[in-house]
């Protein structure tokens, strides 16, 4: 059995927006060729994990 790769690896990601917390304590790992769903209820966070997953924003702690 071949052996897949991480091709993003998020580990205790956390993210500030001023004194508020929008993230906290996230980790995932997604392989190569997996298919990823992010579902949650409007202001959970997804759009922010997005944007640090994309390189687009900074996690104010852990490691993307």
């Amino acid at each position: 059995m071949a052996q897949t790769k991480s091709v993003i690896r998020a580990t205790n990601v956390g993210k500030q927006l001023g004194k508020k917390t929008v993230l906290e304590h996230i980790s995932l790992e997604i392989q190569s060729a997996e298919t990823f769903g992010l579902l949650g209820p409007s202001g959970s966070g997804k759009t922010t994990l997005v944007k640090l997953l994309t390189g687009i924003d900074e996690a104010t702690s852990g490691k993307i």
